[in-house]
């Protein structure tokens, strides 16, 4: 409940734009072209990584090395499950 999904990308705005519209996304895209909220997080500049921080702002989920056939499965059970504070 409350929960936000958003896309973070390491290129320019026109880049972003381009992904968000080719693929139809239902939520933003957000810049870090210098790669710091990557680095907040414990993502590789560049990785595709997904990290679900919980209401405490700390990190509750984070799935690494994300295999696009598998990652709807694996957000809706994360989805699904209790996050703690």
């Amino acid at each position: 409940s409350g929960g936000k999904v958003f896309l973070i990308v390491d290129t320019d705005r026109a880049s972003a734009a381009a992904l968000h519209a080719e693929e139809k996304l239902p939520y933003p895209v957000l810049l870090d072209e210098h790669g710091a909220v990557a680095r907040t997080f414990g993502v590789p500049v560049g990785g595709r990584q997904t990290v679900v921080v919980g209401p405490s702002g700390k990190v509750a989920y984070h799935i690494r090395g994300v295999d696009v056939g598998r990652h709807g499965p694996q957000v809706v059970a994360i989805s699904n499950a209790r996050l703690r504070p």
